[in-house]
């Protein structure tokens, strides 16, 4: 039903929730991030909002999940949490609908669900304004975010920064970021980008320089070979 989004949006969030317990916040909103990214570009060509039975997949999960983590933030993770617990209590065993969760959340806070559902759940469009909002919350999205505005950038004129954060201590998806805007340029452009993120200690960076090249070139087999 159109409602679907009640238990993939909520399986998919508290999955996330779950590994933000085990991997940490910028795991969480890299993941964000990601999820994020997809939907702005599908949003493109997929019409079909949340709240309709036709939805895709990524629709009823990720936006379902996006929706989910913007109400939190926006009434609050006590009050948020308060109000599911009494949402799944009461509703045990039966079916529900979205108002049943609004009564919910209207009992703990006074925000605007209209709008809400207005632009999270009856509208096809991404808000990625307001997602990118909350993601600059977070250090490692936030510079994610200043990764993907250069994407159309000369990389002479982002080499040095994105050198600079392959020598830092910011977190992995951020290099990955990186050698993926990277992959379409010449080798000997990006040659000492590569090198650096081969220098990391991080088995995922080094995994992303693997998939970066087609074929090696002779003054990296040794790094390649490192990776075996």
């Amino acid at each position: 039903s159109k409602h679907h989004w009640l238990q993939e949006g909520f399986a998919t969030y508290y999955a996330l929730l779950a590994e933000k317990e085990v991997y940490g916040e910028d795991y969480f909103y890299s993941k964000l991030y990601e999820s994020a990214q997809q939907l702005k570009f599908a949003s493109r060509t997929d019409t079909i909002p949340v709240l309709n039975a036709k939805a895709s997949s990524l629709t009823f999960y990720q936006k379902g999940a996006w929706a989910l983590f913007a109400l939190q933030e926006a009434i609050g993770e006590k009050n948020f949490k308060n109000a599911v617990k009494k949402y799944l209590k009461k509703h045990s065993f039966k079916s529900v609908n979205t108002q049943d969760f609004f009564t919910e959340i209207k009992k703990v806070s006074s925000y605007d669900l209209e709008n809400f559902s207005k632009v999270w759940l009856e509208s096809s469009v991404f808000n990625t304004q307001e997602a990118n909002s909350l993601l600059k919350k977070n250090k490692t999205t936030k510079v994610l975010l200043e990764v993907d505005r250069l994407r159309t950038s000369p990389l002479s004129e982002k080499n040095d920064f994105f050198a600079k954060l392959m020598q830092s201590d910011v977190y992995f998806t951020v290099k990955e970021a990186i050698l993926n805007q990277i992959k379409k340029e010449k080798f000997e452009d990006k040659k000492e980008l590569l090198l650096l993120a081969l220098q990391t200690n991080n088995a995922q960076v080094r995994q992303a320089v693997a998939s970066n090249l087609t074929k090696i070139p002779e003054d990296l087999r040794v790094s390649y070979e490192s990776l075996l």
